[in-house]
C-alpha cells in the first residue's frame, strides 16, 4: 500500500534545489507520472518540500535524480543526506509541522515559504495531499488557541511572533482532525 512520503531541503543547501514556479509544475508532474499518484511541491528559495504517495523508498532514487538533472547539479551517492524525509503519513505530517515551526525563527524565509505555499493553493486547490496539509494546520491552530498559544498558520498573510510549546505528537493530533472533518 502507498504511503505519503516526503522529502524536503532547507537551510544552506536549499537554494540550489529550489524551483521557480514554470519548473516546479513540470518536476511534480514528473513525480507524478513515476509514483502514478498525485504529488505535492511547495518550493521557495530557502525551502523546497515534495510530498508524493509512494511504498517505501520507492522511486526515491528516481526522483533525486531527476531533480538534480533538472537543476543540473552532479548527483552523489550520499546526497540523501542533504535531504529530510519521511516514509510514513505519520512521520511526514509530524516532520512536516516540526520543521515548519523551526521556520518562525526566520520570519523573512518564513513569509516567502508561505507565500509559495498560498501560489500551490491557488493553482492546485483540489490536490489531496494539499487538502490534508490544510486540515491539519487548521486543527493545529484550534488546539494551539486552547492552549492560549500562536500557531502561524500557512495559508494567513499576517506573520506574528509566536512562543510555542513544541507538540511531540503532530501526526496524532492531525489525524484527529482531519477524521473530525471526514465525518462531520
Amino acid at each position: 500500500m502507498k504511503q505519503l512520503q516526503y522529502l524536503s531541503i532547507q537551510g544552506k543547501s536549499a537554494p540550489a534545489y529550489w524551483f521557480r514556479n514554470y519548473d516546479s509544475q513540470n518536476f511534480r508532474s514528473f513525480v507524478e507520472s513515476i509514483t502514478l499518484s498525485q504529488a505535492l511541491l511547495v518550493s521557495s528559495i530557502y525551502r523546497t518540500d515534495l510530498f508524493f504517495y509512494a511504498d517505501s523508498g520507492q522511486h526515491l532514487e528516481s526522483i533525486l535524480k531527476a531533480w538534480h538533472a533538472v537543476k543540473r547539479i552532479p548527483h552523489k551517492e550520499h546526497i540523501i543526506d542533504k535531504f529530510i524525509r519521511a516514509e510514513t503519513r505519520a512521520e511526514t505530517l509530524e516532520m512536516y509541522f516540526d520543521t515548519l515551526f523551526h521556520l518562525m525563527h526566520q520570519p523573512a524565509h518564513l513569509a516567502r515559504y508561505k507565500e509559495r505555499f498560498r501560489e500551490t493553493v491557488q493553482l492546485e486547490p483540489q490536490n489531496i495531499i494539499l487538502q490534508d496539509l490544510m486540515a491539519c494546520d487548521l486543527h493545529l491552530s484550534e488546539m494551539y488557541k486552547k492552549d492560549s498559544l500562536s500557531h502561524v498558520r500557512l495559508n494567513d498573510k499576517p506573520i506574528c511572533e509566536a512562543t510555542f510549546l513544541p507538540c511531540k505528537h503532530f501526526s496524532l493530533i492531525a489525524d484527529k482532525g482531519i477524521a473530525e472533518m471526514i465525518y462531520n
